[in-house]
């Protein structure tokens, strides 16, 4: 593809949303570790939750990215790879090609 401007722009949103999974990430982490001897389970439990959410909107922005970075592979032209990067099976084959 050749639309740049919308490329770069996924791109950054990418970046933005890598920075902060890494502190989301890293905050759960701080969370859960015994360094002060305790452990706020409570508080563990929503920071991942948290990291969670933002991990789906890594997910989700890989597949809004995909048609600018990756080449097109027998499975998105049969269509068994879908947009938001589900795969569909299709249960007629018997695994046969």
């Amino acid at each position: 593809m050749t639309d740049t401007e919308s490329r770069d722009s996924l791109m950054y949103d990418r970046m933005i949303i890598g920075l902060r999974m890494l502190a989301a990430t890293a905050a759960w982490i701080s969370a859960t570790s015994f360094s002060e001897g305790k452990q706020d389970k409570a508080k563990a439990g929503e920071l991942k939750s948290r990291r969670n959410g933002v991990v789906e909107e890594f997910r989700q922005n890989y597949w809004k990215l995909d048609p600018y970075i990756r080449a097109r592979a027998p499975m998105d032209h049969v269509g068994d790879l879908q947009p938001d990067g589900r795969v569909v099976m299709h249960p007629d084959t018997n695994g046969e090609a």
